[in-house]
């Protein structure tokens, strides 16, 4: 048991850092680089996200809040309506941002670092908890003996020594894994952005193409919130994949060739 805690610690800690270096490797080869100064905004950008969101739920479903607005509308549709506004305010938010920010400023590289920071800044907290977790647990087993892991799940050890964690362990290292194919989601939004800003598209393909990587995004969000803990994590991470291919295909098909555009003046 306990050798099956650290391994998914270790998977988990480990799983941010090598796709960050998959990353700085796959970056190279095309010619750019990741910035860590921008990865790292995109990461805190990230956590201040998930800051507000936990705030907003907070507030908005609160017993008071709940009470009322089942009088109107089903419970569940209200959480889902209040999580959808939420993550597509983020998705037009950060779009703006960003497009004003990096793109519109020909540094559409850092601005593809902060996606790819965004994207992994839930993986790098997980990272960070398994590397803390790691450490406790491997110091109370060197310590005393272990004894069991209870229904409370806590792990308990001869001293009497009590620490209470997350099961399955593996959940972990799966749920990093899903922060990272959303970092895959994240590439598919820094493409579609870097197209818009350097070469000429109509207006409505650019607003179609937002539509599809927003929803998405979005749709995969909600989906973590409200199922990753309903469902077996395998399947989870089939359906991220198959959100985030539809997102990149799109990308693919609507953004295949570069337009020529009429011009409205004579001498430009």
């Amino acid at each position: 048991m306990i050798a099956r805690a650290l391994i998914s610690y270790a998977v988990a800690a480990l799983l941010p850092i090598l796709a960050v270096i998959a990353l700085s490797v796959a970056f190279k080869k095309k010619g750019t680089r990741l910035s860590f100064v921008h990865t790292l905004l995109g990461a805190l950008s990230f956590i201040l996200s998930v800051f507000l969101m936990l705030e907003l739920m907070l507030f908005a479903f609160s017993e008071k809040n709940i009470l009322s607005v089942t009088a109107v509308m089903n419970e569940g549709t209200f959480k889902i309506l209040i999580a959808l506004l939420f993550f597509a305010a983020i998705c037009l938010v950060r779009y703006f941002v960003l497009d004003l920010a990096y793109f519109k400023r020909d540094k559409s590289q850092n601005g593809t670092s902060f996606l790819v920071g965004f994207g992994l800044g839930g993986s790098f907290v997980i990272s960070i908890y398994s590397v803390f977790s790691f450490i406790y647990v491997a110091i109370a087993a060197a310590a005393s003996p272990f004894v069991t892991l209870t229904y409370e799940s806590q792990l308990e050890f001869a001293d009497s020594t009590v620490i209470s964690v997350f099961t399955p362990f593996e959940s972990h290292f799966l749920l990093s894994l899903v922060f990272i194919i959303y970092t895959v989601q994240m590439l598919v939004t820094a493409r579609f952005m870097t197209q818009h800003a350097t070469l000429p598209y109509k207006w409505s393909h650019t607003f179609i193409m937002y539509l599809l990587t927003s929803a998405c995004e979005t749709l995969f969000c909600l989906f973590m919130l409200f199922a990753v803990s309903r469902i077996h994590y395998v399947a989870f991470i089939i359906v991220a994949v198959i959100l985030v291919a539809l997102s990149a295909v799109s990308v693919v098909l609507l953004y295949k060739y570069k337009e020529t555009l009429p011009y409205d003046k004579q001498f430009e």
